[in-house]
């Protein structure tokens, strides 16, 4: 992520958050494992 934000030059400002948006995506992709129910297998 960091990466992205240098090449596209965002504001260095930026970077002091790279660690709260990707600890706030694992959050939602891991609530999202506990809540949602698998899809059925396609027949």
């Amino acid at each position: 992520m960091e990466w992205h934000i240098t090449a596209k030059n965002f504001n260095d400002q930026f970077k002091l958050v790279i660690p709260m948006i990707v600890q706030a995506t694992l959050s939602v992709y891991k609530a999202s494992l506990l809540s949602l129910l698998p899809t059925p297998a396609k027949s």
